[in-house]
């Protein structure tokens, strides 16, 4: 099983809300960011060949300062 196939399983467990969701980049998928709640705050390190698309703002604003800067100063 993949780390993304079993995501949905693992949110859908968790008693209460999720403020910040922290993952490694096993997890890194447009849909991961679409299983929680708008305000939550998803935290995964993007591959180095992904790319932007209209749907996952905060895995855009990843991408765009790893660009600008390096994935250690990211993390």
């Amino acid at each position: 099983m993949s780390d993304i196939s079993v995501l949905p399983e693992a949110i859908n467990n968790v008693a209460g809300e999720i403020d910040t969701l922290f993952a490694d980049g096993g997890y890194d998928s447009k849909g991961s960011y679409q299983l929680t709640e708008l305000d939550t705050k998803v935290v995964i390190p993007p591959r180095k060949n992904t790319v932007k698309d209209k749907h996952t703002h905060q895995r855009n604003e990843a991408i765009r300062y790893i660009g600008g800067y390096r994935k250690s100063r990211w993390k």
